[in-house]
């Protein structure tokens, strides 16, 4: 049993590799070599102070992509990859519009999820305001696509579970039939071990013979 829960464990960590959350992550396209906005609001009523707005971009669960604290730029932590070529919209913070602006998108740096996390002046906790999954496509490349590539990283991973499923069965199957074995084994060795009614009337009529032969050897003697 501990080996067919280690497989499906490996199996587990190949889903997030060709699966695509269309409702958790919504999709956006990105032009390789252009510039794409990954929106970000927050639903406020009134104006927002600079000092107050603390919001911080990432990539993929743990790069940092931007960070804004306290009314003023912290890229101290940025990744390397993003140097230069992000910025918010500083004429549109007080309004809660925090979308990210990204130039000169590329597939191996861009390529992902993109988070915005927001926390206001006050806050003790911090606020996904928004999450994209950004999708670098060539210049050529059609809505039709994206939406293909969309499809066929859905239908992989609707394979794989039902690759997952097909294991479970054939591990069960096997099992079963290793017990069936096991217990035609147990009868086989159990049968010897049993007299037949012949053995026993063979073993009862031996028993008298030898009573027979003891009382006449006790006449003879007297």
């Amino acid at each position: 049993m501990a080996h067919i829960w280690r497989t499906l464990s490996f199996f587990v960590f190949l889903l997030p590799a060709v699966h695509v959350q269309a409702n958790d992550c919504p999709p956006l396209t990105a032009i390789i070599g252009e510039t794409v906005q990954i929106p970000c609001s927050l639903n406020t009523e009134v104006s927002l102070k600079t000092e107050d707005i603390s919001v911080e971009w990432t990539a993929n669960e743990s790069l940092m992509v931007y960070a804004f604290v306290k009314g003023k730029d912290k890229l101290i932590n940025q990744e390397p990859q993003f140097k230069g070529r992000t910025q918010l919209f500083t004429s549109e913070l007080l309004r809660g519009n925090f979308s990210l602006r990204l130039s000169n998108v590329s597939v191996r740096d861009d390529k992902g999820e993109f988070k915005c996390i927001y926390s206001g002046a006050g806050d003790t906790n911090r606020t996904d305001l928004s999450k994209h999954c950004l999708l670098v496509t060539g210049q050529n490349t059609s809505n039709e696509e994206v939406v293909l590539e969309i499809v066929m990283s859905v239908l992989g991973t609707v394979v794989l579970i039902a690759l997952i499923i097909t294991f479970v069965k054939i591990q069960r199957n096997k099992r079963n039939k290793d017990t069936q074995a096991v217990a035609r084994e147990d009868n086989d060795i159990q049968v010897p071990l049993q007299q037949s009614p012949a053995m026993c009337v063979s073993e009862t009529l031996l028993e008298q013979a030898k009573s027979c032969h003891s009382v006449l050897r006790l006449e003879c003697l007297n």
